[in-house]
């Protein structure tokens, strides 16, 4: 199970290793000061020795680089600073010369150059800001509808791009010393003469498939084949080197392919280590994620111990100071050099990855962090690593990579001797600093100096650009003269000696500290690259599986089989019959009364308790995962968080809902859960009904019964009442047709087709009393789309994630990609390659990327989806490439992951539920058709954009109607709280799981709401209704698209008007409504999450609704829902009895004063209301009292299912809206330039 070698540590030292990896931070603080050995009096000289390197750095400020003096300017948090990295970042990788300017418009014009100009002390950086305020002028004038000034745009644009690309190329030269090996060692000679040694890095992305590792291995070859006949009389110290990325090497370099990376990649990297050798070079392995450092340790060691590396003394590791392992792992490479009495050269650096390591951690939920949250612990760290590697000398070679010169005083303060030591620098950056240095000869400096093309360097470039323009850097406060020279002397080890808070940054578990009050906690996770996590793990897991699974009640009557091993059984369980079901109905409405009546406090406690239990069971419950629902390791981890996170949140929801609102439970509630999320879903239904006070009878999917019975008897164990939560097991049909009809159930939560939510929607409408909600979330045709500005590794990185992992069987699953034809080409060899390296396997494998596909039914739709493509081969679809699926897999359901290309969406007129990507090619012009057929298939669940436009990325997620966008991301995985998830249309009713509203669905007002008295009238005028109809929808396309502040600019003058007409009192109670909907829409609800991610909940309009009036309303409550549904962008069509014509008159007189949009809101006899709201356009029906009619003429329609809003419930504000939830990667583009400047 999960892995067959043994993963214990080897030696104690590699046994540290594992126990530092996410250490408490105040403890290894504590030890590394205890390790300090530098005294009080020693750390003043240190400070008075860097003092003079810095004045002197500073008096030759006529030295700074472009890029120095550019960030100086413009700060990386500024909007120019972003334009300028956001530049940088795409302009010379984007193919087409449309996009490119479409960018250069996009960056110039959101930042305010002109406030530059004349504010720095430099003429070329005032120059600079002067040109690109008026580039930014010409730019904006392409919008001008002036010919002359749109002709002078045109004219000018090619020549802006073409200033601002040789700029970016010149900022880029800044950092890369050449585009080949060979210029290299030109431009390195002068240097070089100054004292200076080298080591030579060949820069690019890591490898994504074969193709990519065999470039890299052979730019490598090639470059130790050239440094090697240009250095033949040298030694690896005091020679030229190379540094060697080892995920550049394999595209799987990943703890999880731990076994597969050491057998492919030893014998690899042995060649260029005996290449190196032969030349007498040195060769570095440097430092990469956390993630990869014991798999580095791993390769490293085997390669040192190589006999045929032996008596070369050029093998060197690069070691990360921010890392809480840096130290240990110091004492293992000296442990390892001493005991096989051979050298070990040591690159020490800081680290470069540590914006991401934070995210990573807080979106993994560990206990703490890999790597210091504050800069002094990295500083201290790094003093630690110094003096252990000073005092190793005799078999270690320490190289001190730092560019802060209060470091570098540091090290010459422990050994001022120069000797066997050197100092490294990064090409163009510490140059001054190291030429003071260089000045006394015993000294030695190693330049580390990329190189490579432009389109290869970009990622590196907006790393060093981070480096040098944040806040805190060192490189960038050096040489701003308004940084006082004390602030840069700060002693970190007093810092942290004076500090029992060492940073603002929260623990990942307390990531929604300020979400709720009392906070809820982050659902704790694990490290699949921390050994000792995953050796637990494995134990916990297989005592599960020979303890608890394959057992086989005597009276149960459905077994189990394995989806991924048919041959095994996990278990068995009891179908429900009609007669247990009626009971366990009866035995939850018995339990309703004292349930609901508990104090909601109380109620909390126990989903609480849920969570902890969850937790507390957690290797359990991934097993179960495992074997029964065919989940992969890390999408088991994902499900277990995703059901405790959804039990925290919704119990502070609540406790926030019931304090603020005079409501009430339902009653029994019916949630009927799907097999693609068995725990998740099954636990986010359940946890939200229970804490709204309401019973439940969960039934869970057939296909994993036994995780939704393990789940259950958990819950029993916190101590609630069983007859709370009943458990219902069984075919889904015969269940919901016994229960869905039954007037005892008072709500319903579902997930599954649509075919089934239309039918239960059908079913509670025909009830006598049918005022019960629904919940129903369906599937979606999930799109993503790609522009030629995107970054194409990390496109091909997010298909994968978002189409093939969990076999394609998430609600949110990516099912067609549209790409823009300028990189077609280029992506589809990447995905193909990418997607040959894909484990196709067993899921209790720790290596399986993909496991199998849930039943034989499931895998018998994609199979004839399959065949329909190739019936359609010739002019509409095309197979592009298909994995390879092991013959050992025969006896499970395995589907091989398909790339298909097709012409145009509406060749797939269903959902196609697992791994499939369907791949459409438009032009960069023809956006607005892919906007319309995606609107035009019906669904509306999930939306991928990738593109670094800003204009695009809004105008895509503005106008696709989907209800969740992730922008430069993967498009799965929403997290509770902090991405809430449902569509729209045929993806489901709304409101969000794990959102706000979620709750309200579930709760009803304490005062009884009476049936409204209304007898629909079936009188027919097709023509009239067309044409009101067509009328709404034609003003709709524009009124929801005006801004909010005209929309409530208009309204505001209609309610002066009607004011006017037909009195102040009633006015009054118009302008309460549209201060209320102001409230709730005027800006996008902010969420809480991660580190380098925005996440916001936006509310968008329906559409046309129809309001409906009735003798017992006010002309007052009937005019404010009104005024409500409009400032929401909704277009309005109000049904009035013909005694109501003279005010109807009067409003329409009002109207017209006001200058609201013709037909924006109409007027229509009731007579037409049966077939009016029959009309698919008609997406809401607003009622003052819920009417039992409308609700069952609303069922009766095909297509999505739309609400009965009726405003005497609460919250029906909110059901005038639909919630839009856009996620967003701030850090995909430019990095996390917000965290680094803290």
């Amino acid at each position: 199970m999960l892995f067959s070698k043994d993963m214990t540590a080897d030696t104690p030292l590699r046994q540290r290793i594992c126990d530092r990896y996410i250490a408490d931070e105040p403890s290894v603080i504590t030890e590394l000061l205890a390790d300090v050995r530098l005294s009080a009096g020693e750390r003043a000289e240190i400070a008075q020795r860097a003092s003079t390197y810095i004045v002197a750095i500073r008096k030759q400020q006529t030295r700074k680089t472009t890029v120095d003096v550019l960030l100086n300017e413009y700060s990386l948090t500024s909007n120019e600073g972003r334009a300028l990295m956001s530049l940088a970042e795409a302009l010379l990788r984007i193919p087409d010369k449309y996009n490119a300017h479409r960018l250069l418009q996009d960056m110039l014009t959101a930042a305010d150059w002109q406030s530059h100009i004349g504010q720095s002390r430099l003429i070329r950086i005032n120059l600079l800001s002067r040109a690109l305020a008026v580039a930014t002028t010409i730019l904006n004038y392409h919008h001008e509808t002036i010919g002359l000034k749109r002709f002078i745009s045109w004219c000018m644009t090619p020549i802006i791009y073409k200033v601002v690309r040789y700029f970016i190329q010149v900022m880029a030269n800044q950092f890369v010393l050449s585009q080949t090996i060979s210029g290299a060692l030109l431009a390195s000679e002068t240097i070089i003469k100054r004292g200076y040694r080298f080591s030579y890095d060949m820069l690019g992305e890591s490898a994504r498939c074969k193709q990519d590792e065999q470039r890299f291995f052979q730019h490598y070859v090639d470059a130790i084949n050239t440094l090697g006949a240009s250095s033949l009389e040298q030694d690896p110290i005091s020679g030229p080197g190379i540094s060697v990325k080892l995920s550049a090497l394999h595209s799987r370099y990943c703890v999880l392919q731990h076994e597969r990376v050491v057998a492919e990649l030893i014998p690899r990297l042995k060649q260029l280590a005996l290449l190196a050798k032969k030349y007498n070079i040195s060769l570095t392995i440097d430092a990469e994620e956390s993630a990869r450092l014991e798999l580095s340790l791993d390769i490293f060691k085997a390669l040192f111990l190589d006999d045929d590396l032996a008596h070369w003394q050029g093998f060197g590791l690069a070691v990360q100071a921010y890392q809480k392992r840096a130290t240990v792992v110091i004492d293992w490479l000296v442990d390892l050099a001493v005991s096989n009495k051979r050298q070990i050269s040591v690159r020490l650096v800081k680290g470069a990855y540590w914006d991401s390591e934070i995210k990573w951690a807080q979106q993994k939920g560990l206990a703490d962090y890999p790597v210091f949250t504050s800069k002094a612990a990295t500083d201290v760290s790094y003093l630690v690593c110094a003096q252990k590697l000073l005092n190793a000398r005799a078999y270690i070679y320490p190289q001190f990579a730092t560019h802060n010169a209060y470091t570098v005083a540091s090290i010459l303060q422990m050994d001022d001797s120069g000797q066997g030591y050197e100092f490294q620098r990064l090409h163009q950056m510490g140059q001054v600093l190291y030429d003071q240095i260089l000045k006394k000869k015993q000294f030695n400096c190693r330049v580390y100096a990329p190189i490579g093309k432009h389109i290869d360097l970009l990622a590196y470039l907006i790393r060093r650009m981070l480096e040098n323009g944040a806040n805190s850097s060192f490189v960038n406060n050096i040489v701003d003269t308004t940084v006082a020279i004390d602030s840069l002397l700060d002693d970190p080890v007093m810092k942290l000696q004076g500090s029992s808070s060492y940073s603002d940054i929260p623990l990942p578990r307390d990531l929604y500290q300020n979400e709720f009050s009392p906070p809820r906690l982050n659902a704790r996770g694990v490290e699949l690259a921390d050994k000792n996590e995953l050796i637990k793990l494995k134990a916990e897991i297989t005592s599960v599986l020979t303890t608890r699974l394959n057992y086989l009640p005597p009276t149960a009557n459905l077994t189990i089989h394995n989806p991924a091993n048919l041959q095994e059984i996990v278990g068995a369980v009891i179908v429900d019959s009609e007669r247990s079901i009626e009971q366990k109905l009866q035995q939850a409405q018995h339990a309703f009364l004292s349930w609901s009546n508990m104090a909601i406090t109380q109620r909390c406690q126990f989903v609480d308790l849920i969570a902890d239990k969850l937790e507390d069971n957690r290797d359990e419950l991934i097993a179960l995962c495992i074997k029964e629902a065919g989940k992969t390791l890390t999408d088991s981890m994902a499900e277990v968080r995703e059901a405790v996170d959804f039990c925290r949140y919704y119990s502070r929801q609540a406790e926030q809902l019931f304090a603020d609102n005079a409501i009430v439970a339902r009653g029994v509630v019916l949630s009927i859960s799907p097999w693609n999320f068995p725990l998740a879903i099954f636990v986010g239904q359940l946890s939200a009904a229970l804490v709204t006070g309401n019973t439940v009878l969960a039934k869970a999917a057939e296909q994993t019964s036994l995780i939704a019975q393990r789940i259950v008897e958990l819950i029993y164990q916190t101590g609630l009442d069983k007859n709370t939560v009943q458990l219902l097991i069984g075919a889904g049909m015969p269940i919901g047709k016994r229960l869905i009809p039954d007037e005892r159930i008072q709500a319903v939560m579902f997930t599954g087709s649509c075919e089934t939510a239309l039918w239960i929607n059908q079913t509670l409408a025909n009830r006598k009393k049918n005022n019960i909600p629904f919940i129903a979330e369906t599937g979606g045709q999930n799109a993503m789309i790609v522009d030629s500005t995107a970054q194409l590794e990390h496109v091909v990185d997010d298909v994968i994630s978002s189409g093939f992992n969990s076999a394609g069987q998430r609600c949110s699953s990516l099912r067609v990609v549209f790409i823009q034809q300028e990189i077609t080409e280029s992506f589809i060899a990447l995905l193909k390659g990418a997607m040959a390296e894909l484990t196709i396997a067993d899921p209790q494998n720790l290596d399986t990327d993909i496991g199998p596909i849930i039943d034989q039914q499931a895998l018998d739709r994609l199979n004839q989806h399959c065949d329909f493509l190739y019936d359609h081969r010739l002019d509409k679809a095309k197979l592009i490439y298909s994995c390879h699926l092991n013959n050992s897999l025969s006896g499970g359901h395995y589907f091989a992951p398909r790339l298909y290309e097709i012409k145009e969406l509406d060749l797939l007129n269903k959902e196609v539920f697992g791994p499939i990507v369907h791949l459409i090619r438009f032009k960069a012009d023809e956006l607005d058709n892919v906007v319309s057929q995606i609107n035009q298939c019906g669904y509306g669940l999930t939306l991928g954009i990738h593109s670094r436009l800003t204009s695009v990325a809004d105008y895509l997620a503005n106008n696709i109607n989907v209800g969740n966008v992730y922008i430069n991301r993967n498009m799965v995985g929403a997290v509770v709280g902090v991405q809430p998830f449902g569509g729209r249309a045929l993806s489901g009713t709304g409101p969000k799981a794990g959102g706000k509203h979620y709750l309200e669905a579930l709760v009803k007002p304490h005062n009884q709401i009476f049936n409204m008295r209304l007898t629909l009238a079936s009188q027919t005028n097709e023509l009239l209704n067309i044409s009101v109809i067509n009328q709404a929808k034609t003003a709709w396309s524009s009124w929801h698209k005006q801004d909010l502040e005209s929309r409530v600019m208009v309204l505001t003058q209609l309610c002066s008007e009607i004011a006017e007409t037909l009195g102040e009192t009633l006015a009054k109670d118009c302008v309460n409504a549209l201060e209320l909907m102001h409230l709730k829409i005027s800006q996008p609800n902010q969420l809480a999450g991660p580190t380098g991610e925005l996440n916001q909940v936006y509310y968008e309009s329906r559409g046309v609704v129809v309001v409906v009036g009735d003798k017992q309303q006010t002309l007052n409550a009937h005019l404010s829902c009104i005024i409500a549904a409009l400032l929401a962008g909704n277009v309005v069509i109000c049904a009035m009895a013909e005694t109501d014509k003279t005010v109807m008159e009067q409003i329409e007189n009002s109207i017209r004063k006001s200058g609201l949009p013709r037909k924006t809101l109409q007027f229509l006899n009731d007579r037409y209301m049966t077939q009016l709201i029959k009309h698919a356009s008609v997406s809401a029906v607003i009622s003052p009292i819920h009417n039992e009619q409308i609700k069952r003429v609303l069922a009766q329609r095909c297509g999505p299912i739309i609400p009965l809003i009726y405003t005497n419930a609460p919250f029906w504000m909110n059901r005038l809206l639909l919630e839009k939830t856009v996620s967003t990667d701030t850090t995909a583009a430019i990095g996390n330039a917000l965290l680094l400047s803290q």
